[in-house]
């Protein structure tokens, strides 16, 4: 099957890498463009998640501030 390093860079898609293959092997789209969908869904609820972490850290890092500030 396929790799995300055969269409991603990290985290990034690369549509020339998609592109090419599709047209190397037009018989695979089907899989291919599942495969893509499922990756950018993945990277994105990951980073999602790290976005919301780091929220979740400053507002800590802002409250301990505060705290220390207060004292």
């Amino acid at each position: 099957m396929f790799k995300t390093e055969d269409f991603f860079n990290n985290t990034t898609l690369d549509i020339n890498k998609v592109i090419e293959h599709i047209s190397r092997q037009p018989q695979d789209m089907k899989e291919v463009m599942e495969f893509v969908i499922h990756k950018v869904e993945h990277f994105k609820e990951f980073e999602d998640k790290k976005e919301f972490e780091k929220r979740m850290y400053d507002h800590k890092i802002q409250e301990l501030y505060a705290e220390y500030m207060k004292d």
